[in-house]
């Protein structure tokens, strides 16, 4: 595992061309989607606008050497979906719309948890999406 804090978009090209391969990304952060949903933008480094365009190729590069998941543990992830689902990446995991932290951080706990665990990636975010109902009447 390696975690990468405000990444610089240098740095974080470094790491998707990685020549181990990744089998998870998984970005916690900001996000926003276009109201049509068509694009999505992230903040690499909370300043750093990006879209998954402009990561095509090291995101290509990553899924040719073994990429199965990504989690765009962020607000708002639409628009990242539909871009990340054009790449083929098998799975994806989005917040479709904006949630406060504590429950995005809850969220990740809660499925790497369960899929660590060898649950399968259905059952382990299904659990943790069940987990959060005890929130429900907080957010």
């Amino acid at each position: 595992m390696v975690s990468l804090v405000k990444a610089s978009r240098q740095k974080l090209d470094e790491k998707l061309w990685d020549e181990k391969g990744w089998d998870i990304i998984c970005f916690s952060g900001h996000s926003q989607s276009e109201a049509d949903g068509s694009t999505g933008y992230f903040y690499s480094d909370n300043e750093t606008k990006m879209t998954i365009e402009e990561l095509e190729n090291y995101l290509a590069t990553a899924i040719r050497k073994g990429l199965q998941l990504a989690i765009f543990n962020s607000c708002d992830g639409l628009g990242l979906a539909r871009q990340l689902a054009r790449l083929h990446i098998p799975a994806i995991i989005v917040m479709r719309e904006e949630v406060p932290d504590v429950v995005a951080h809850k969220f990740l706990h809660h499925f790497l948890q369960s899929f660590t665990n060898g649950k399968s990636l259905y059952i382990s975010v299904r659990e943790a999406r069940e987990k959060l109902q005890v929130m429900e009447n907080k957010f």
